[in-house]
């Protein structure tokens, strides 16, 4: 049901939709079942599994299991042992975005009880892809959005990240993941120039949204929380239009305003007619969207 195609499009949504909560349902109660069932899909070679276009369909009903925190940091672990990452990243961003949606109040405890044996895995597993993407704008499209919903699982890191644009002194390991958020921000800023790869500009788009999205998971009276530091900081350099970005800046908008209600400013600029088509377009579907939910 999840891999149908043809015409009807309409109704294999719906069938997609279906079987996704079947699965969602089965995991409740036989997790370790269904979660063993799919992972045998990870018995490849390692040519296979380092493949970038590897498509392995039954990976792709894990970001539909029942998925807690410790279900969700035993997944990347397996990634690890099994040298699956590069197979499992197309997967494993929307399987913590499903841990963030049906668990927030764990995302909201992990930010003052950090879990050190998750942030181990994910600063492992986020080494691990940085190399894989060091000169490829199409990879960086399919890590970045991930790598950074990884971080976002490290509160720790992200406060020494944090206090090294400060001025304070920062680790080896933390500054290799602080030249990651520059280079998202160099990035983001290449748009005004006529050498900018839309490759790369895109996974900066999509990165820049993942965590600005996660920030509304914060409690939002928690103003110290590095993540929203972080956040604004980059929020800056996300105001560019292109042609492929509509729906990445409507989720940008609407992340703004839950996160900073009172603040107009992009706003303003989205009512500006000087600004963009683009941005009058976003202005209409943010609030609609805001509106409706």
């Amino acid at each position: 049901f999840m891999t149908l195609t043809g015409e009807n499009s309409k109704m294999n949504g719906e069938l997609l939709t279906l079987a996704s909560r079947v699965i969602y349902a089965l995991s409740v109660n036989n997790f370790n079942t269904v979660f063993n069932r799919i992972l045998s899909s990870l018995n490849l070679s390692t040519s296979e599994l380092e493949d970038a276009d590897c498509q392995i369909s039954e990976l792709e009903l894990i970001q539909y299991l029942s998925m807690d925190l410790t279900r969700l940091s035993r997944l990347i672990y397996e990634g690890l042992k099994k040298n699956a990452y590069l197979a499992l990243s197309n997967f494993l961003e929307r399987a913590i975005w499903n841990w963030l949606e049906n668990f927030p109040q764990e995302f909201d405890e992990l930010q003052t009880k950090p879990n050190e044996e998750l942030a181990e895995r994910c600063e492992r597993l986020f080494d691990m892809l940085t190399p894989l993407c060091s000169d490829s704008g199409r990879r960086k499209a399919q890590t970045w959005p991930l790598q950074v919903m990884l971080l976002v699982l490290c509160p720790n890191l992200l406060e020494d990240i944090n206090n090294a644009e400060n001025g304070a002194p920062i680790g080896a390991s933390a500054l290799r993941k602080k030249q990651f958020f520059d280079d998202m921000k160099r990035a983001l800023a290449s748009h005004n120039h006529s050498s900018a790869k839309p490759s790369l500009l895109e996974a900066a788009i999509l990165a820049t949204v993942n965590m600005c999205k996660s920030a509304c998971y914060v409690n939002i009276n928690d103003r110290s929380n590095a993540l929203f530091s972080i956040v604004q900081r980059a929020k800056s350099g996300l105001r560019t239009p292109h042609a492929d970005t509509e729906h990445l800046l409507t989720e940008f908008f609407v992340t703004c305003f839950r996160i900073t209600p009172h603040n107009n400013e992009i706003l303003k600029v989205c009512l500006n007619q000087q600004s963009p088509p683009i941005f009058h377009f976003v202005l209409v579907c943010s609030l609609h969207k805001i509106i409706t939910q």
